[in-house]
């Protein structure tokens, strides 16, 4: 627990958000940015409908609303603010995120998809204004430090500051780690509604995030995917389990069809809130990591049909057909972006 607060593994939000890191690299950092901070407007609708955060268009409120959110879920230890002229400086201290930004960094990817900064980003954008890091660095003991500066969106922008040194940073604690779950919540949610807007390329993108979720999977936490897939899912239910995701997932199989019941499981308050809503995405890191191991083996899952129990048990039912030609589009989200 954090404090009184149910948690989860941190490798269930981070096998997600790194898949969503990855997704959007090809975009280019101004422009795969632009798409991520999409998840935080739905970060900061969901953490306001459950009032986990008070609305406000008070910059230095809500600045403090939402680290006040995140500390209390663990994600971060403390931040320190203080003016530097124009600019202000920036002190994060036991940042959870500074593990996989180092890994993503890595593989030159600059995305920035810590969920606290998704927020933040969604909320300058939607006041017109964004703030630029002008210099990072990395103290002797570990404290991520920025250099800041807000600027009109309109306006001309600085070029990005030399990179932080950050190998001195150990491997995130996979097997200890853990956070609060309503910050798991609130990046599912912002994920299903972020990209509605692109139609029929709105699951297949979440579907291109699972196949980062895998890719994490195997080289973060070393699961390998090697053999067919009726050996693979059943694997990688084995592990969400194991990280808290559900208590429980059990898998039907038939060449036409796929069912998987969960029990306990700790998305159910997004998937209810979707359902309501008429969302139809899934943004779920096992649905979506299950439909990129189903679409290595040349199958596509669709149809997907939710039910729900009581005591947080769901059970989700896909059809399941050979691959023809629902691929992920770049070029044409790119062209949707415009």
């Amino acid at each position: 627990m954090v404090g009184d607060m149910e948690t989860i593994q941190i490798s269930v939000l981070d096998s997600v958000i790194y898949g969503a890191a990855t997704a959007f690299d090809y975009l280019g950092a101004e422009r795969g940015q632009e798409m991520l901070d999409r998840i935080g407007n739905g970060i900061i609708d969901y953490a306001v409908r459950l009032k986990y955060l008070e609305p406000s268009k008070d910059p230095l409120q809500f600045i403090s609303g939402l680290v006040t959110f995140f500390k209390k879920n663990g994600y971060v230890s403390e931040i320190e603010f203080a003016p530097d002229g124009e600019a202000f400086v920036i002190k994060m201290h036991g940042w959870r995120f500074i593990g996989l930004m180092k890994k993503l960094r890595n593989q030159d990817c600059y995305l920035l998809t810590c969920p606290l900064c998704l927020a933040r980003g969604a909320f300058e954008r939607a006041n017109d204004y964004t703030s630029r890091v002008l210099k990072e660095e990395l103290s002797a003991d570990g404290t991520y430090v920025i250099r800041v500066k807000n600027f009109p969106l309109a306006g001309s922008m600085p070029t990005a500051p030399t990179p932080a040194d950050l190998r001195v940073i150990p491997p995130t604690g996979y097997s200890t780690t853990k956070v609060g779950l309503p910050v798991f919540e609130t990046v599912e949610y912002g994920l299903a509604c972020g990209f509605e807007y692109l139609g029929a390329q709105a699951q297949l993108l979440l579907d291109n995030i699972g196949r980062g979720t895998i890719e994490f999977l195997r080289n973060e936490l070393h699961l390998e995917f090697r053999g067919e897939y009726q050996e693979s899912l059943p694997k990688l239910a084995e592990f969400y389990v194991k990280q808290g995701l559900s208590d429980g997932i059990d898998i039907d199989l038939s060449a036409s069809g796929i069912k998987f019941r969960f029990k306990n499981y700790r998305y159910v308050p997004v998937l209810k809130l979707l359902l309501e809503e008429g969302h139809p995405l899934t943004s779920c890191p096992f649905v979506l990591a299950a439909r990129g191991i189903l679409r290595n083996a040349g199958i596509v899952a669709s149809n997907m049909t939710w039910t729900l129990g009581k005591d947080r048990d769901a059970t989700l039912v896909m059809k399941l057909q050979e691959i023809s030609n629902q691929v992920f589009d770049e070029e044409k989200v790119a062209s949707l972006m415009e």
